[in-house]
């Protein structure tokens, strides 16, 4: 009936306007585990009630649940190292290194080599 984007939309839509989103799959699993013992579960949950997210299956929940944690990781790693600045959770924070490439339209591999790097 609607595509994976539609129902991530009208399960958005629906949250931010007080409607029913009870039928939206992330929300159905954050209420399983309201009082996450993880930490890592608790980031996540507060992260797809933030920006309204949702996923249409269990597994799709799953995955992106474990790229939210990779890209945690990541954020926590070089604020560590970092020191003129910080990195921090955003909407992009569930998505993949190739999804937000492409959002921007980047290739995965722009040069060919590094001499074509040197180049420019």
């Amino acid at each position: 009936m609607f595509n994976t984007s539609a129902k991530r939309l009208l399960c958005a839509a629906a949250s931010f306007g007080g409607f029913d989103d009870s039928g939206c799959e992330h929300r159905l699993l954050a209420k399983k585990n309201p009082k996450a013992n993880d930490n890592a579960d608790k980031e996540f949950n507060d992260h797809i009630a933030k920006f309204g997210e949702s996923y249409n299956t269990a597994e799709e929940f799953r995955f992106r649940k474990a790229v939210f944690k990779s890209n945690q990781d990541k954020i926590k790693n070089v604020n560590a190292n970092a020191k003129s600045y910080k990195l921090a959770d955003n909407q992009f924070s569930t998505w993949t290194d190739e999804e937000f490439n492409n959002l921007l339209g980047l290739a995965e591999d722009i040069f060919e080599d590094e001499d074509d790097m040197r180049m420019l």
